[in-house]
């Protein structure tokens, strides 16, 4: 996933996602969700690596800072958290919900902020996303609260 992924990202970008790609094995994969959550396919395409963090080789309570990976073809359900929450695509366009607005594709590059709570859901089409994450502000382990759909 991260091969293609690579592969499609823009120029600004590809450098660092071929890295992430290149050095997939080495860091340390993370799920936040069962598939009680979201369903075992949803599983097999989502994951996070976090860099800086609670979970991060570089530790912190205050902030966590990572990568989130969305396979093809999956529906991340809206949900909402204590923690500010800001993206950066890095490859692959997803389509986001904020709040109350409907779904709107974001191309790689544009930056995405999610205030504390304010629900928020993802779809993937063909391409799979890549997107650095900062979260800051509250329990920064605390787990999503999934919102009716």
């Amino acid at each position: 996933m991260l091969g293609a992924a690579a592969a499609a990202a823009p120029a600004g970008f590809a450098g660092l996602v071929a890295g992430l790609r290149d050095g997939a094995a080495g860091l340390r994969w993370g799920q936040t969700y069962g598939a009680s959550d979201f369903g075992a396919d949803f599983l097999r395409g989502y994951g996070w690596t976090e860099l800086i963090g609670l979970r991060g080789p570089i530790a912190s309570d205050d902030v966590a800072v990572g990568f989130l990976l969305l396979g093809p073809g999956l529906d991340y359900p809206a949900h909402a958290h204590e923690a500010e929450e800001v993206y950066l695509p890095l490859s692959g366009t997803a389509l986001w919900q904020r709040g109350e607005a409907g779904f709107a594709p974001v191309a790689p590059g544009v930056v995405i902020r999610h205030p504390s709570w304010m629900p928020h859901a993802m779809r993937t089409g063909g391409e799979a996303l890549v997107a650095a994450y900062v979260w800051r502000g509250g329990d920064l382990a605390a787990k999503s609260r999934i919102l009716a759909g």
